[in-house]
């Protein structure tokens, strides 16, 4: 994926809910306020890493992001 197809990816799976993105500005150590944009990027990256680095090939996304973020 391009980085533009993972910022978009990041975006649908933070959706809406504000908990979750509470916790993900907690969590990415960004102070109360940083944008949406902001912290979604950094969701992307951290999905990237768990998708290259951490997490084996056929692990889906949506389990690297509940792992990273999940309460």
């Amino acid at each position: 994926m391009i980085e533009e197809e993972r910022i978009t990816l990041a975006d649908l799976l933070v959706g809406d809910s504000a908990d979750l993105f509470e916790r993900i500005r907690a969590r990415q150590h960004q102070p109360v306020g940083t944008s949406r944009d902001t912290l979604i990027a950094d969701v992307s990256g951290s999905i990237t890493k768990g998708c290259m680095v951490w997490a084996p090939p056929d692990r889906p996304v949506a389990e690297i992001v509940t792992e990273l973020y999940g309460s």
